[in-house]
Parts: structure tokens; sequence; C-alpha cells
């Protein structure tokens, strides 16, 4: 039987949902004017979101996964690289897991419904389709669908509506809450149920 874990991750990729990364030899775009949300609905602003998303073409950050109650004979914390072209019909993912003293725990390349996960500690490529489990499982599988997963499809509560306070945007859901910064719109964080998936700014230099 699965034993469910709550982890906390964090990235430094959402930032794009706010505004497209720039590429190496273009500079970052100056903010623009303070988000008005008066008048805004849970809906509005999940719309807003998914334009955002699909403005992003590609782009790179660094995570790390805290699990708890860390899980028995695995590390209960992860970090690693992420990589993502959005730019064909099916999305390519690399996704590289280290761990806590720098190794490669797993490095992993998503291609469509192709996935190859390479793990060097056995010296072995595992070759699947996508949507089958890492070798290990636990918070590594767990991994995936948070990370992967996309804020802008999740559902408002019914009947609620945006709560502006100390400088930050709540936005009710169905199973939790999104929290932006009500100065520029920028994700903060996505509360659901077993997870607490927090964002960093894109324009901040990732550790490592």
């Amino acid at each position: 039987m699965k034993t469910a874990a709550r982890f906390l991750l964090g990235a430094a990729l959402a930032a794009g949902l706010a505004a497209c990364a720039p590429g190496p030899d273009r500079p970052h775009a100056p903010p623009g004017p303070a988000p008005v949300w008066e008048g805004r609905t849970p809906a509005d602003v999940l719309r807003d979101l998914e334009k955002r998303r699909r403005r992003l073409r590609a782009f790179s950050a660094a995570f790390s996964l805290t699990v708890s109650p860390p899980p028995r004979g695995r590390p209960s914390t992860l970090r690693g690289l992420l990589v993502a072209d959005l730019r064909g019909e099916t999305p390519r993912v690399r996704l590289q897991v280290h761990g806590p003293f720098g190794g490669v725990v797993f490095d992993m390349v998503r291609d469509g419904a192709a996935t190859r996960v390479y793990v060097p500690a056995r010296r072995t490529l595992y070759r699947g389709r996508t949507g089958a489990a890492p070798p290990g499982g636990g918070p590594l599988a767990d991994l995936f669908p948070a990370l992967l997963a996309d804020p802008a499809r999740a559902r408002p509560r019914a009947g609620t509506r945006l709560e502006v306070t100390g400088g930050e945007v709540r936005l009710p859901l169905e199973n939790g809450e999104l929290r932006l910064e009500a100065a520029t719109g920028r994700l903060l964080a996505w509360r659901r149920a077993g997870a607490v998936v927090t964002y960093g700014d894109y324009r901040a230099p990732a550790p490592g």
C-alpha cells in the first residue's frame, strides 16, 4: 500500500506563467504597470495564466523537493534541473535529479510518448512510455505530476472571490489555493492536496 506523503516543491520556473523569459541575447523587459485586481474574478486570473503559459516556448529551471514525513530508506530532499522545449507538436522535457551531495540520481528525457531514464548508480538506461513511474518510485514518482502540472488549469472554488491582502492575491481553488504577487501578478505558490509548490523569480540566478 502506498503511503501518502506531503511534499514541498520549490521551482525557479513558474515566473514563466507571469512573464515569458527572454532569450540569452535579449534583455529583460522592464516591469509593467501593477495589475488591477478590483472587479476581477478567479476565472479571469486563471485565463490570464493560461495565456501567459501559451507564450512560454522553452525554459530551464532549478527545483528542490522536500518530503514529509521522510520516506524510509530514501532521501527526503532532492534537487535538480529541468529543461523544457515546448515548440514542437509534442513537448520535450529533460529532468536531472541530484542527490544530497550533488551526484546525479537519475537523468530523464521525455519526448512525446517516449521516456528514457538513465540511472548512473546502476549504469542502466530504462526505456518506456510517458506516464510510467520512474525507477525507485516514492518521492520520485510524486515529483513528476507536481513539477509538470499546470496551475492555469486549476478549478476555482465556487462562490469565492479574490482576496487581496499583505501584498498578495489569494485565489481559492476546489482543493487548495493560488497565491500571486499583487504588484506584478507573478505566481508565488500553489497549495493543493498533499503538496505545496512555491515558485521563484526566473530573473534570479539559480543555485549551481
